[in-house]
Formats: C-alpha cells, structure tokens, sequence
C-alpha cells in the first residue's frame, strides 16, 4: 500500500477508499501544474480573428456563453453542454 495513503488511514482515521482518491487528487493537481502548457485561443469577434486574451471582459463573457452547433445532414443541431 501506498505511504501516504496508509498513513491517512493511521493519523485520521480515513477509509482505504477515501485516503486513495486523496492522495489521487493531490498527486493529480501536482502533475497538471508541472505540465501545464499555455495554449492561446483564438475566436471571430467583430468580423476578424485575434486571441481571446485580448479581448475585453464583456466579450469573454460572451464567448463563454456561446452556443456551439454540428452540421447533421444539412440541419444545425446545438451541441450538449455538460
């Protein structure tokens, strides 16, 4: 068994469960802040195309909320958010 988890499970008390999805978590968010790579997104606003981060606040939130829709046969269908 895993250190840390056993040590969870001796110090607090933790079910075998619990201790291993938090030593997941942590191990997990540890992991995605080494790899994080910055990846800049570009949209059309206003006719042209340019990065999002340059975008004012109030087009950002509109960006967020957009709709994004699939071509099916000829018909548009709105995609699941979700």
């Amino acid at each position: 068994m895993n250190p840390k988890v056993q040590k969870l499970i001796d110090e607090f008390g933790l079910r075998e469960q619990a201790a291993v999805e938090i030593v997941a978590m942590t191990e997990n968010s540890l992991r995605a802040k080494v790899r994080r790579i910055p990846c800049e997104v570009w949209s059309r606003v206003v006719g042209y195309m340019r990065p999002t981060s340059q975008w004012n606040p109030g087009k950002r939130e509109e960006f967020v909320e957009r709709r994004e829709y699939k071509v099916n046969g000829g018909r548009y269908e709105p995609e699941e958010r979700g």
